[in-house]
Order: structure tokens, then C-alpha cells, then sequence
């Protein structure tokens, strides 16, 4: 975790920043914490961590971290291509997701 914090730091505060490099703590759909799956038990963890970056102009996500214990009955979440709400226990969420896309160059 140490050795990526600094990587984040370097990429987006360098004078001569190479990166774009951003971090979504708990991301929120229509006032729903992201679950972690795109739609119900499809697409999970990576696939849904990366559409997040791309629908929010990134190019992928280089980290993220999901609850580790179920969220939906406590936070309902939101599977982001099905918009399907889960309330249950075993929904997990997206605790954060760090979104990645080059700058360009001149």
C-alpha cells in the first residue's frame, strides 16, 4: 500500500507529470455506493473497476479495494451496467478505486 501511495503521488504531482492519476473513495451511482459486480454476480472486482475509470474519462483502473465484509444490508449498492439496487449482506461495495490515464505529451 506504501509503495502505491507514493506511485500516486509521483504520477499526478510532478512538474513534469507523465499521468492523470485519480482516486474515488466509496464511488456512488445515483446516490448508491458502486457494487462491485457490473451487473448481479457478473463482471466483478476488475471489470467493474475499470469501466468505473473509463466512464469517468480514464483509461483503467491500477487499484482498488473492495468491503471486505458484505455492505447491501447495511449501504444498498448498485451494479453499474444493470442498475440493479442490492440490499442483501452478501453485496459487496467499492471501497476505493484509483483511476489511471496518460497525459499527453507536448
Amino acid at each position: 500500500m506504501k509503495s502505491l501511495l507514493t506511485l500516486i503521488i509521483l504520477l499526478s504531482l510532478s512538474r513534469y507529470a507523465i499521468a492523470d492519476v485519480k482516486e474515488f473513495v466509496e464511488p456512488k451511482v445515483d446516490g448508491y455506493r458502486m457494487d462491485s459486480c457490473l451487473s448481479f454476480s457478473k463482471d466483478c472486482i476488475k471489470p467493474a473497476a475499470m469501466q468505473w475509470c473509463r466512464n469517468h474519462g480514464f483509461s483503467k483502473a491500477i487499484y482498488w479495494e473492495t468491503s471486505t465484509d458484505g455492505v447491501g444490508h447495511i449501504s444498498p449498492t448498485i451494479m453499474l451496467n444493470s442498475k440493479e439496487i442490492c440490499r442483501k449482506a452478501y453485496c459487496h461495495a467499492f471501497n476505493t478505486i484509483v483511476c489511471y490515464k496518460e497525459k499527453n505529451r507536448q
